[in-house]
């Protein structure tokens, strides 16, 4: 870097995964930018200490930034890394439950997830689970297909270089030494021996997002959250990998728990757990893994592999966390604080990005550079609004646990009532409990066989069904792997139609769901869709005054 003086459109603070993302989608928009980075390589910092991995989305609260971008992030993670040649893999994850007390707490967040819009989430009976990774110990678990392990230093690479092609420079060596608001509201940094002004400048510090804060001249302190810092130590495993997808225990205090995770060559590792620190100062952070530590881990992950080996765990890395909360308080959101926070045109912090924050990292980017150039988010795409249907007693008439195509008599005006939300843009969508699979009376070829005659049927009058959902867990099922009470997806709880409603896009608050039992209207109310009871009569009928009611 020159040591004069110059100007320049932006200036980003910390060349970690967040940082060069926002410069790379400044640098796509016409911007010019300069990153600065204190250390001697970019990405040494939070983006080089984790697990990456590539979240799904369903830890977070529903709404909050944390949902919002780890589900967009994740979707132009994948497509990015396709694009732009970055090693990754769609390995999947499974989060387990060891008894049903565990499976109970599990619920809830499988639940939350598929509000969350999670895609082909499925919550598994212990004996399914066991199908997927054989040498598991699990009660139950959740499976998430979407999850997925990324070279994250291969990915900040093609951040770098498409920047770079843009125009745009990453300095290194060059920690920020003073930084202040000028009259005007531009912003003059000093770094490595030269004098930037710029219009924007985006706090992207990891770490010590907070301290650059305080550092610039002009800006408020009482906006500047404080920092915990939670370190995360890591043990890789020897041997021959046992698992082929993430295992996760159930979320603990601070963290997802000590969870495995492997490496694109599919080695295994372990971590991190949470450790608190008393400092809050960065810089005196002691990576060092202490080899004891590892008396925990060995408890940890024989909850849900019991056959760990003695000796097969050794101290590997360790990363540090940048929490906006401390233990035992709720975990905080991420803090991504524009003009609209502090008053300052240009000017955006990004406080607290930790998990998922590198699967977060380029849908963050475009709300950062919205945000600095002061344009409007584009707004979201309108979801299709659905009808739900309930199959038995509602489309084909019930003959107690009808499964046999031949058997197949439709309800008056059921072909109708699935026409006319074909013929309204509605998504129409069976949600179905299958009791009689858990009871042995038929299996899934015959069910689907029954399904597809239906199919025949609709076609053949211009209509279709868009998409099956059937529930087919029973406590004490003669069947093994449907042996799960209360499952989350048996109507009355609303999984089906969630799950529908996260693998289409459906707006549940624009649908409807038609059954003719109280645990149709009760999945209904709980799913957040508008329940209406079919007693009788015609179905297109029932379905045609809901539908002018909406």
């Amino acid at each position: 870097m020159s040591a004069d003086a110059y100007e320049i459109d932006a200036v980003v603070i910390g060349a970690g995964v967040i940082g060069l993302a926002c410069a790379a989608a400044l640098a796509r928009r016409g911007v010019s930018v300069q990153v600065l980075e204190r250390e001697g390589r970019i990405g040494s910092g939070v983006s080089a200490r984790n697990s990456e991995v590539i979240h799904a989305g369903l830890y977070y609260p529903t709404g909050g930034r944390k949902h919002l971008l780890c589900i967009e992030g994740r979707r132009r993670l994948y497509a990015y890394a396709a694009t732009r040649g970055v090693a990754h893999a769609k390995v999947g994850k499974l989060i387990v439950a060891r008894d049903a007390a565990e499976a109970k707490a599990l619920e809830p967040l499988y639940l939350r997830a598929l509000r969350n819009g999670v895609e082909h989430l499925q919550f598994l009976t212990g004996a399914q689970a066991r199908r997927l990774e054989p040498n598991l110990s699990a009660h139950a678990a959740i499976f998430s297909p979407e999850t997925g392990i990324v070279d994250s230093h291969g990915l900040m690479l093609a951040l770098q270089g498409e920047l770079e092609a843009a125009g745009g420079a990453v300095a290194l060596n060059a920690a920020a030494t003073s930084a202040a608001i000028d009259a005007d509201g531009r912003y003059i940094i000093e770094a490595g021996g030269a004098r930037l002004t710029a219009r924007i400048l985006i706090n992207a510090a990891g770490l010590n997002a907070p301290s650059f804060a305080h550092a610039l001249d002009g800006y408020d302190a009482g906006l500047i959250p404080t920092l915990h810092l939670a370190k995360g130590s890591y043990f890789t495993c020897a041997g021959k990998p046992a698992f082929s997808r993430l295992i996760y225990p159930a979320p603990v205090d601070g963290g997802l728990g000590v969870h495995l995770t492997l490496d694109l060559a599919g080695r295994m590792r372990f971590g991190p757990d949470v450790e608190w620190l008393a400092t809050r100062d960065p810089q005196s952070v002691d990576y060092a893994v202490d080899a004891k530590r590892a008396d925990a881990f060995y408890d940890a992950i024989r909850r849900y592999w019991p056959a760990l080996p003695d000796g097969a765990l050794a101290p590997d890395y360790s990363g540090c966390r940048p929490k906006l909360s401390g233990p035992g308080e709720a975990a905080a959101d991420f803090r991504i604080d524009g003009p609209d926070v502090h008053g300052h045109s240009g000017l955006v912090h990004l406080f607290g990005m930790e998990s998922p924050g590198l699967t977060s990292s380029l849908a963050a980017a475009e709300a950062v550079a919205d945000l600095a150039l002061g344009v409007a988010p584009a707004p979201a795409p309108e979801k299709r609004a659905a009808v739900f249907f309930d199959r038995d007693g509602t489309l084909n008439h019930d003959g107690g646990y009808t499964h046999k195509p031949d058997d197949l008599r439709w309800i008056d005006g059921a072909i109708e009532a699935v026409r006319a939300a074909n013929a309204r843009g509605m998504l129409a969508v069976v949600v179905t409990n299958q009791s009689g699979l858990a009871r042995g009376y038929y299996d899934e070829a015959a069910m689907h066989a029954f399904h597809a005659r239906m199919q025949a049927e609709l076609a053949h009058a211009g209509a279709t069904i868009d998409a099956f959902y059937f529930c087919p867990y029973l406590a004490n099922a003669a069947t093994p792997a449907y042996d799960y009470a209360d499952h989350p997806d048996r109507k009355p709880n609303p999984g089906m139609a969630l799950r529908a409603a996260a693998d289409l896009d459906i707006d549940l608050r624009r649908s409807i769901l038609i059954g003719d039992t109280s645990a149709d209207m009760d999945a209904a109310a709980a799913a957040g869709v508008k329940g209406v009871h079919y007693s009788g009569g015609n179905v297109a009928h029932t379905l045609t005054a809901a539908l002018s009611a909406l």
